[in-house]
């Protein structure tokens, strides 16, 4: 359970920084432009098959070396949850090997980008014109906020006209 939990925290995190710099430094070169994320996978799938092929392809190579390396962490007891020896910088002598604190801020911040890139996937989904900017939008009149016309959560409430008598 903890290696599963580790695996999806670990990709969240990845996922809501990949959506993030989509919303700020705009697509790849040669990818389609749209508003939506979702339009542009779609458009992508459709326009360069490819491309999502070789992706699949990755990722099902990316899940053959974890599943061996967890099959055997498992045999020889030796493997902590999530650890695949991949340390090229060294960066674990800096910060202790086994820092229990550390664990426990990764599987906090994984848990909450996974309720992160879910929230920002299903709103995007659901307003694509209005992308992950909607976030910081105010949909009241007061204080500041980032208000046009694609960036408001909620229309403005439409107010009636007053009636008008009849001499």
């Amino acid at each position: 359970m903890r290696e599963a939990e580790l695996k999806h925290s670990r990709v969240a995190m990845l996922a809501c920084a990949g959506i993030w710099w989509n919303e700020i430094m705009g697509p790849i070169p040669g990818m389609p432009t749209e508003k939506s994320q979702m339009d542009v996978f779609w458009q992508v799938w459709e326009q360069k098959p490819a491309l999502i092929g070789a992706s699949l392809v990755f990722i099902g190579i990316a899940e053959l070396v974890s599943g061996y390396a967890i099959t055997k962490g498992r045999e020889s007891g030796k493997r902590a949850p999530g650890d695949y020896s991949f340390d090229p910088l060294n960066l674990a002598t800096l910060v202790g090997k086994n820092d229990s604190e550390l664990a426990l801020k990764e599987i906090r911040n994984g848990r909450l980008a996974m309720l992160g890139a879910a929230g920002m996937i299903l709103q995007v989904s659901a307003r694509p014109a209005a992308a992950a900017l909607v976030l910081f939008a105010s949909s009241r009149s007061r204080g500041p906020c980032l208000r046009s016309a694609t960036l408001t959560p909620f229309p403005p409430p439409r107010r009636a006209a007053p009636p008008t008598r009849a001499p």
